[in-house]
């Protein structure tokens, strides 16, 4: 069931956020959400996801942002907006 559900939330996420991110930034709009909703979605707290041995073998390769990118980016309007709309579908 997580995983069907895992599928099409990185769909929707990586459908909506392409190409969006902030000037200079390492990790886009769509990484930042996806960061999130993993830990999100576990019922864990956002500094769990940003650990490479807390996701499947497959999503390892990523780099993973650190919590306190996680927790800067994620007051941004922008990525804020793109929640909103993302909740919206799902």
């Amino acid at each position: 069931m997580e995983a069907e559900l895992w599928k099409q939330v990185y769909k929707l996420v990586t459908k909506m956020a392409k190409g969006k991110t902030i000037k200079r930034a390492i990790y886009t709009d769509g990484d930042i959400i996806l960061t999130y909703k993993w830990p999100v979605l576990h019922d864990r707290p956002v500094y769990w996801a940003c650990k490479k041995t807390n996701w499947p073998i497959y999503y390892r390769r990523r780099l993973l942002p650190n919590p306190s990118t996680m927790t800067r980016r994620l007051r941004i309007p922008q990525i804020q907006k793109l929640f909103e709309e993302i909740e919206g579908i799902l």
